[in-house]
């Protein structure tokens, strides 16, 4: 990943600083990372589509986490 992320200072366009990519992903990363373990510990009451639900969002943010490495 050479680009910018958009609410970088070297984005194109803006000046003022120094490049906070690293920084915006591991924040990113981190946010993921929560969002994961919260659905993942979701309280399945019933059987059926309740586990599925969270079987599709967790793969959700799998798959966001992959479209960013």
């Amino acid at each position: 990943m050479n680009d910018h992320l958009p609410e970088c200072y070297q984005s194109e366009g803006k000046w003022g600083g120094g490049c906070i990519c690293i920084r915006l992903r591991a924040c990113e990363e981190r946010v993921l990372d929560a969002a994961r373990e919260a659905v993942d510990s979701m309280v399945i009451e019933t059987a059926g589509n309740s586990a599925a639900t969270v079987n599709q969002a967790l793969a959700a943010i799998d798959a966001l986490r992959e479209n960013n490495d």
